[in-house]
């Protein structure tokens, strides 16, 4: 059977997402552990910044479904419990939400195109894990499909359509006007690289890139005719800055109430902090200093709710594809002689 279980940004608050130990990084890993988990057959872990998901298939669906929830609760590092926290689905509605997903509809900023990069990133990390080698296998495939399909067949992903994007939306609605800003960018992963894109649409005055690789801040810096900076330069950059953009996978915070509490009696300009990182990078504390503004991932959807207005029709146009798609594939799997559809795990043998 298959069976989904996770967490996303409408199911559970930044302050619990940022507390699951896996990320993105570190997928390779921990694919292997859960596999090893009593009742899973194969594995499938998609995460991003706002979502943790396991798809598994199984065929003693209770007993995979439990040791999915032991193996979150295991790599949780909060005080309360997360099983509460989390959905799980199974059958028809894990291939209906994967399709939804790869297809940007459960995105926080829908028709993002970053999630269709992340599921092929997960799915190619469990074949090369050899975690899935059967529906999952298949499922994933056709997810990647459909979701090419749908961007494709629609205008969804159009307009600011990705994180970074919506970020600097928010900072140009915060300011008014970025031409006579110094932004400084921390990170320099795919989040960061959208700001870029963003940013040179806007005709900033001056851009610094600092990343704890350094030559990634520069090759960005590069791309943006801008100057990078090494990591331990991080409070001159905060001393220049206008705003401050961060999307770094530090699993701490690397912006400290006290760092920017020294770095604001030097100066007169008010600072504008966006953070984009899961965990997040900015100490929440620093909103209690004078001329400090902080927004994180939960404070975007003031400008997603105005950007997805425009894009109503189109997303009611990709709902209908992908419902037609649910139904091909579950088609095309009896035909192959999947039975039990509503489970869609065992093979009928021949």
């Amino acid at each position: 059977m298959l069976l989904l279980t996770g967490v996303n940004h409408r199911t559970v608050p930044l302050s619990i997402r940022e507390k699951i130990k896996f990320n993105e990084e570190s997928l390779e890993r921990f694919l292997p552990v859960v596999r090893t988990y009593k009742g899973i057959e194969e594995v499938v872990i998609l995460c991003t910044c706002n979502r943790v998901e396991i798809y598994a298939g199984a065929e003693q669906i209770n007993l995979a479904i439990s040791s999915v929830k032991e193996f979150m609760e295991d790599n949780y590092h909060g005080s309360d419990k997360l099983d509460p926290f989390l959905y799980t689905l199974k059958g028809k509605e894990v291939i209906s939400h994967l399709f939804r997903v790869s297809a940007g509809l459960d995105s926080q900023v829908p028709g993002e195109n970053q999630i269709l990069g992340q599921v092929k990133k997960a799915y190619r990390l469990a074949l090369e894990a050899n975690t899935t080698d059967g529906l999952l296998k298949l499922l994933f495939h056709r997810s990647i499909s459909v979701g090419k399909k749908v961007r494709e067949k629609t205008g969804i992903s159009c307009g600011r359509v990705s994180v970074g994007s919506i970020g600097v939306e928010l900072a140009k609605q915060t300011l008014k006007n970025l031409k006579d800003k110094t932004i400084l960018i921390l990170g320099a992963g795919k989040i960061s690289e959208l700001v870029a894109v963003s940013l040179s649409k806007e005709g900033v005055k001056t851009i610094i890139v600092s990343n704890r690789t350094y030559e990634k801040a520069r090759y960005l810096a590069q791309t943006l005719k801008g100057m990078a900076i090494k990591f331990d330069q991080l409070e001159e950059g905060l001393k220049e800055a206008d705003i401050v953009i961060s999307s770094t996978s530090a699993p701490h915070y690397i912006i400290k109430r006290s760092m920017i509490e020294k770095i604001m009696d030097k100066r007169d300009k008010p600072l504008l902090f966006i953070d984009l990182a899961l965990p997040r990078d900015v100490e929440p504390t620093v909103t209690d200093l004078e001329r400090v503004t902080l927004y994180n991932m939960e404070d975007l959807d003031l400008v997603i709710k105005e950007s997805m207005l425009e894009r109503t029709k189109e997303a009611k146009k990709a709902e209908a594809i992908v419902e037609k798609e649910v139904e091909e594939f579950i088609e095309k799997m009896k035909k192959n002689g999947w039975n039990k559809i509503t489970s869609l795990w065992v093979k009928e043998r021949t």
